[in-house]
């Protein structure tokens, strides 16, 4: 949950006692600096939960954001929303110290404490820290600038303070969730414990030891997050992984492109082979065909020989041909239908005194 605070200047009025201030608790939009939209229907929600508190009595009014007994002073009465464009509230001062400061015009801002429940990214609509989003605030994407819209938008509290955290702006980011991973790695000071009226005064119970363990909020802004070392360390060892993967698919297509041509060319080769084999095997039917036309056999056709091995048909030409050079001398040799082609073989090699 980010917890956020946001500054403004409030007035009072020296009619009523306790010291009644007014002012604005937060305006809807977009806040350029902070790369920030609050959306205007989460304002009713904001000034609900400031009118209600933690305990149904209003939130609380406390000095710098600090959550102790001696720092609070006050409670919001009310607060509404305007044209649907901002917040305002009244907030009560007991404390008569810090009430003539005020009157003084020693104190003249306010800090509201808020929450947000989720950060959705204004390209994807993804929860920005922990929804998967890879765009980064305020960088450009098809002419869109990636900014933060606050989702469940809460009220915690409202602080004076002497000055706003950043002028500028009035607007500063506190850590949360992911973010506090990266501050507690440089030093144990974030809590996003919300303290009721009970913890007040347990509080006051405790040792002062006790006291000075309480872990203050820590408001950065997103730019100064986005500075720090550990997330800039982050984001480069992300940007080199993201380089190494995008060589790596590189490769894997140079590879895949390779693997292609290697089997265009290995089918081409196979086919190639194929048509040899082919034109070969026809040859030396057609040759044999013709020998045995020449020693007067019986006719055949190619497919008789379809079946057989390029080395059979030679061993056949070779018998044919023994058989026209030798066929006078070493009588005539009988074929018959009925003899298999071992036997004739057999025959031939024998009348041929082979065998």
């Amino acid at each position: 949950m980010l917890e956020l605070s946001y500054e403004s200047e409030f007035s009072y009025s020296e009619e009523k006692k306790p010291l009644i201030i007014q002012g604005t608790a937060l305006n809807a939009g977009l806040i350029p600096s902070k790369k920030l939209v609050i959306p205007p229907e989460e304002l009713e929600n904001l000034a609900k939960t400031l009118r209600e508190g933690m305990d149904g009595k209003g939130a609380y009014l406390l000095v710098d954001h600090e959550k102790t007994v001696d720092k609070l002073i006050g409670r919001v009465i009310d607060a509404w929303v305007v044209d649907n464009k901002r917040v305002d509230f009244e907030a009560t001062v007991f404390d008569d110290v810090y009430a003539e400061k005020i009157k003084n015009g020693l104190v003249s801002y306010v800090s509201t404490g808020l929450q947000l429940e989720r950060e959705e990214c204004s390209i994807c609509g993804k929860d920005y820290l922990t929804g998967g989003c890879n765009h980064r605030l305020g960088h450009e994407y098809n002419g869109k600038t990636c900014y933060i819209i606050g989702r469940g938008l809460r009220g915690r509290e409202i602080s004076l303070v002497l000055f706003p955290a950043d002028p500028g702006a009035s607007l500063s980011v506190s850590l949360s969730r992911e973010l506090e991973k990266i501050e507690k790695m440089k030093e144990s000071n974030l809590s996003s414990e919300e303290l009721n009226k009970d913890d007040f005064e347990g509080n006051n119970k405790e040792s002062k030891e006790g006291e000075n363990e309480m872990v203050k909020i820590v408001e950065l802004t997103q730019e100064e997050v986005a500075q720090h070392p550990f997330v800039v360390d982050l984001m480069n060892k992300h940007a080199a992984l993201q380089e190494k993967v995008q060589k790596l698919e590189d490769e894997k297509k140079e590879l895949e492109k390779k693997i292609k041509e290697l089997t265009e060319e290995l089918d081409a080769y196979k086919e190639a082979e194929a048509k040899r084999k082919k034109e070969l095997h026809d040859a030396l039917v057609n040759e044999l065909l013709e020998k045995r036309k020449e020693a007067g056999l019986p006719e055949k056709k190619p497919e008789d020989f379809e079946n057989f091995s390029d080395e059979a048909i030679k061993e056949m030409i070779a018998m044919v041909e023994a058989i026209k050079v030798n066929r006078g001398a070493k009588g005539k040799v009988e074929l018959s239908e009925e003899k298999t082609k071992e036997e004739l073989k057999k025959e031939i090699r024998k009348k041929l005194g082979w065998e």
